[in-house]
């Protein structure tokens, strides 16, 4: 029986709802539209703004709600019947083999909270280096690190309860699920599917230069979910300029230069104890920037 998929949409962005039916039809995917949550919906706007007040949390409110959205779904899976269900947000770009890796019994490993299925196109991100799952061209590896992004993800019923019976920092949701440092990625089980089937069409417009589909524009105004994550950059051991305060060359007063020796040693110390531990860093590449795969749009035809 195919997987179930949950599309979270904006009931105004009809034009995505629409996009997104087809496009997952065409690929064997049953799907149902869920509607996303407003920011000035009178019910959840008291939700909002207690979250907002959090000191230290997301100052957004249309990202406020699109990680509310994201809650009640997990709710619906939580208390489904079906073992796990996929989340799609309504801005993709899909493989058109998705289907038969889904298909595929081992896609789901036993242990699985979470199956990410997108790329941000980080080029830290940190998996096990041998994957646990092989499947055609697609290969399931433990997600270790950081790597934004909730566009595509598979979640697990024991998953969707983990979640709901904890409190949950007060972040993005894709910061939730995946930051092993202010989230709560090393508590649950996350795998990456490496190449990534999925990718949301703004961040293949900027980042891989894609065609920008005027369907694409983010109702999360970019610049200010951005500005949230720029604010909390991920801080690995040692490794990011948030940590220069807990240098030993800045509390003795040195030079930025000698700040800079000691943050690629313990970058170095770092790399060196994943490894040892299996785990390498690198970007997840997106399936159809892959030699033989689908041509990608054209501006004509995006």
């Amino acid at each position: 029986m195919p997987i179930k998929a949950y599309v979270t949409n904006l009931e105004r962005r009809t034009d995505r709802a629409q996009r997104m039916v087809q496009l997952l039809a065409d690929r064997g995917i049953p799907c149902e539209i869920v509607a996303a949550v407003e920011f000035s919906d009178p019910e959840v706007a008291p939700e909002v703004e207690r979250r907002i007040s959090i000191p230290g949390g997301v100052r957004n409110r249309a990202a406020v709600a699109c990680t509310i959205s994201h809650e009640h779904i997990w709710r619906r899976i939580a208390e489904g019947d079906e073992p796990h269900a996929i989340i799609f947000e309504d801005d993709l770009v899909i493989a058109d083999d998705v289907a038969a890796m889904l298909a595929d019994p081992a896609f789901v490993p036993a242990d699985a909270d979470i199956v990410k299925m997108e790329t941000f196109f980080k080029l830290q991100t940190r998996i096990d280096r041998k994957p646990t799952v092989t499947i055609g061209r697609y290969r399931l590896h433990r997600l270790r690190g950081h790597h934004v992004g909730t566009a595509a993800y598979l979640l697990t019923r024991k998953g969707a309860r983990a979640l709901l019976s904890r409190p949950l920092p007060p972040r993005v949701v894709d910061w939730i699920l995946f930051d092993e440092i202010e989230g709560i990625l090393n508590d649950l089980t996350v795998y990456q599917v490496v190449p990534a089937p999925c990718a949301q069409g703004s961040v293949l417009a900027s980042k891989r230069d894609w065609p920008m589909d005027p369907v694409f524009a983010s109702d999360v105004k970019p610049g200010a979910i951005e500005g949230d994550r720029a604010r909390r950059k991920p801080r690995l051991p040692f490794t990011t300029p948030d940590e220069r305060p807990r240098y030993l060359t800045k509390r003795l007063g040195f030079s930025r230069r000698s700040q800079s020796i000691e943050r690629y040693l313990r970058t170095a110390v770092c790399r060196a104890i994943w490894a040892a531990r299996g785990q390498t860093l690198g970007e997840v590449p997106f399936v159809l920037d892959e030699p033989g795969t689908q041509t990608r749009p054209t501006e004509e035809g995006a």
